[in-house]
């Protein structure tokens, strides 16, 4: 995975699963992901070594990941995405009624 659609990635997630992190955790990879901030800024700001920092952050995006695993809350909204862009696409009312009940079973799916 390239550094943009990587953080791209870790975006989504911590959007979804970001409240499940410890608060260090947190901050670090918003830090990160959300403002730019490198490993070694981060760390300046904090008064923190770039190695706990670094650390730091595997572990969010290991946490995160595990948990995109278990809940997949972020495939299901991609896909319940790419539904909602073909029914505003979609001239006929039968396939339009379809795809609402693709999206009603991609919701429920799991929960």
């Amino acid at each position: 995975m390239e550094e943009l659609e990587k953080a791209e990635h870790y975006s989504r997630l911590l959007d979804i699963y970001g409240g499940l992190l410890g608060p260090a955790m947190y901050r670090r990879a918003t830090d990160h992901y959300y403002s730019d901030y490198s490993f070694f800024e981060i760390a300046q700001r904090e008064h923190t070594s770039r190695s706990a920092v670094y650390l730091s952050i595997k572990a969010a995006e290991k946490q995160l990941d595990k948990y995109e695993k278990k809940l997949g809350i972020s495939a299901r909204l991609g896909k319940v995405s790419g539904l909602l862009d073909k029914i505003e696409s979609c001239a006929d009312p039968s396939r339009r009624v379809a795809l609402v009940k693709e999206i009603r079973r991609t919701i429920e799916h799991g929960i």
